[in-house]
């Protein structure tokens, strides 16, 4: 199905309430396909399956119509009278949202029960370790056929390398992330002026932008490089999204300069 629109969902479990939540909070960012933010609204709808691709549906729900501002767009699912026995299920459970009619791509992966998160632990729980939560820094790119001709479906393709002036890519922090002390990444760099800049960005409702850490390859050597910076951030993904940007600068851009090897995070999940 042709698309022109890519959408990067944050989902994870969002405790509504202080009791057993009937509702889950689900966010996302929507692309054109030249990865500009998109602004108007959209029909949503989402489904539940059992499996990452094809499969069955296991549960189905509209939610209407959803207002998408630069970008950003926010909406909560799990109202029909079989949410929770759609969950309470074995089977693995792949949501799949659908925006103006055309299903986005990939599924993303319900790994735990969300209402039974609250039931099943005490109100004061141990703390959750930290663990490297490696990024993939994507962007909006395009595909060929065998023979050469462009395929008109906007895909979301890994980032290596970045010859641009000024170029970015992005990739939203999941919403399993509560807590953040370091963010770090390693890149090569071909020429001496040429740098990357990694941040990790705020946006609330408003579509206004917060940088809250900042960690640069800079200019002045051609070689390969781990930079990191300490955080202490804590993540409030109900009333803001949160996501990376990656930042290519070059001096040449019809060479490929630099090369991202990965951005990680430091980060307490839930």
């Amino acid at each position: 199905m042709k698309s022109l629109l890519t959408a990067i969902g944050l989902f994870s479990v969002a405790m509504l309430q202080a009791e057993v939540p009937s509702l889950i909070n689900y966010q996302g960012l929507l692309t054109d396909i030249n990865g500009n933010v998109v602004s108007g609204s959209k029909t949503v709808s989402i489904s539940i399956h059992d499996a990452a691709t094809n499969g069955s549906q296991l549960y189905t729900e509209n939610i209407g119509s959803v207002t998408v501002q630069n970008g950003i767009y926010s909406f909560q699912f799990g109202s029909g009278p079989t949410f929770t026995s759609t969950l309470s299920t074995g089977a693995q459970h792949w949501l799949q949202v659908t925006l103006d009619g055309i299903a986005q791509t990939p599924r993303e992966r319900l790994v735990s029960v969300p209402f039974a998160i609250k039931a099943a632990q005490a109100d004061s729980l141990t703390p959750q370790p930290e663990t490297d939560v490696y990024l993939r820094m994507m962007s909006v790119g395009e595909l060929t056929d065998g023979t050469g001709g462009r395929l008109f479906l906007p895909v979301l393709l890994p980032v290596a390398k970045r010859g641009s002036f000024s170029q970015s890519v992005y990739q939203p922090i999941p919403t399993s992330v509560v807590s953040i002390s370091e963010l770090a990444a390693r890149a090569t760099t071909a020429i001496t002026n040429a740098s990357l800049t990694v941040r990790i960005i705020q946006r609330d409702i408003n579509g206004a932008d917060t940088i809250l850490a900042t960690v640069q390859k800079p200019t002045g050597t051609a070689s390969t490089q781990t930079v990191s910076t300490p955080t202490s951030l804590t993540l409030d993904h109900v009333n803001y999204a949160y996501f990376v940007e990656a930042s290519f600068l070059a001096g040449d851009s019809s060479l490929q300069m630099t090369t991202l090897h990965w951005v990680k995070l430091r980060a307490v999940q839930n």
